[in-house]
């Protein structure tokens, strides 16, 4: 994970892969818990305000959110920085997803692994990711390592508490449409591009190829990407082959459109391009919106 950016490759980092035999984790006074299953899905450290306001809000910890649910967060963030220009709002996710808890074997009981997974809301209209219905023994992907805070931020990485989160009355929460202006043309331009043919399969590539984490802080966002491997953006200068690509996409999300393939159709904004949606005109033609976007190939 260290060798591929996952992981920050800092003098004086420790990550410790969890002994042999042990069921469930025991971290040390000052080390947290990270799951390899939620790095490959686009977590990275530090963490970023928005995967942190998302755990705060729902009162929930990283190991109670299942790998699919990584997917829907790494997804909305890649649609708001690579589509939107803007940074992903903790409101805009709350109007667009709704919670569902997720049974054990009891079903009065909540899983403590995946204890909430999130769905688009009934007549909510969003480019959607189909992942696995079940990613096999991902809680078990666990390791230890430091915790990675960010200079001037309270709030860091959380420590691990055992056990299933408990329900709050965020998860029952009825969105209503957020009252600023911006927030309005931002649902409008995401239904545009819905209606354009942007899929969730394109938000999850736009960021994989590229190698960028969309839940690790940033000073840019990912419309100010400028295809140089050197990028600080990218968690690494080495771009995957086009069959590593397919290999590593598959065991993560799923492909409806079997002729299509693991194929980017409809790329994000790079070089900073991406009209600001204070700006954006509803009534924008197809051709007028997608001299923009200049599709990227796998080797980029």
């Amino acid at each position: 994970m260290v060798a591929e950016g996952y992981l920050p490759a800092t003098e004086g980092l420790a990550w410790q892969a969890a002994p042999a035999g042990e069921v469930t984790p025991s971290p040390q006074v000052g080390e947290k818990v990270y799951l390899k299953a939620q790095l490959v899905r686009g977590v990275s450290l530090p963490i970023s305000h928005f995967f942190l306001s998302v755990l705060n809000h729902f009162q929930v910890q990283p190991h109670n959110l299942s790998p699919n649910s990584i997917l829907v967060l790494r997804n909305f963030a890649a649609l708001c920085e690579g589509y939107l220009g803007i940074r992903p709002r903790l409101d805009l996710f709350v109007y667009f997803f709704t919670v569902k808890r997720e049974a054990g074997h009891n079903k009065e009981e909540l899983r403590n692994c995946g204890t909430i997974s999130f769905k688009i809301r009934p007549g909510r209209r969003l480019p959607d990711i189909v992942g696995h219905e079940s990613c096999k023994n991902w809680q078990r992907t666990y390791f230890y390592g430091p915790d990675i805070p960010l200079s001037g931020r309270e709030a860091t990485y959380p420590d691990f508490v055992d056990g299933a989160a408990a329900e709050v009355s965020t998860w029952r929460s009825h969105a209503s449409l957020p009252s600023d202006l911006n927030a309005s043309r931002a649902i409008r331009r995401i239904e545009w591009f819905v209606d354009t043919g942007l899929t969730g399969l394109d938000l999850a590539m736009c960021w994989f190829i590229r190698r960028i984490q969309p839940l690790q802080h940033r000073t840019k966002v990912m419309h100010e990407y400028t295809d140089d491997r050197r990028d600080t953006l990218r968690i690494s200068e080495d771009n995957f082959s086009s069959d590593s690509v397919k290999f590593r996409l598959k065991d993560i999300v799923k492909v409806k459109d079997k002729k299509r393939g693991f194929t980017l159709t409809y790329d994000m904004f790079v070089n900073g391009k991406c009209p600001k949606v204070g700006t954006y005109n509803p009534c924008m033609t197809l051709l007028q919106f997608s001299v923009l976007l200049i599709p990227s190939c796998l080797t980029r």
